[in-house]
């Protein structure tokens, strides 16, 4: 069985430079306890496809591909942006295991 893991990072306003770091660290700490198999990817991490979308479309998307995770790691600072807070409560609610990354 396969082994997923999704990353919860904030994006809004963020270079693309920052995003692909932020999420290499989440990757490199998720793999400290949790070897996983797969990277699940919104959507396949082409920031071209979710740039100029509405926020509400990405964020449902998100969460669709979230569900199919086996772990969710929110990078630091996923407390102060929306679409991370809603994927955290989410994690809580449905029981989806999660780690956070704190500085």
């Amino acid at each position: 069985m396969l082994k997923r893991v999704y990353v919860s990072q904030p994006m809004r306003d963020v270079p693309e430079a920052d995003i692909l770091k932020t999420r290499e660290i989440c990757l490199d700490f998720a793999k400290g306890f949790f070897p996983y198999d797969e990277i699940i990817e919104v959507p396949k991490f082409d920031l071209t496809k979710v740039r100029g979308l509405h926020p509400v479309r990405i964020l449902g998307m998100s969460i669709e591909l979230m569900s199919d995770a086996d772990l969710v790691v929110f990078a630091e600072g996923w407390q102060y942006a929306r679409g991370c807070r809603i994927e955290h409560r989410i994690c809580q609610d449905y029981g989806i295991p999660y780690k956070e990354i704190s500085g």
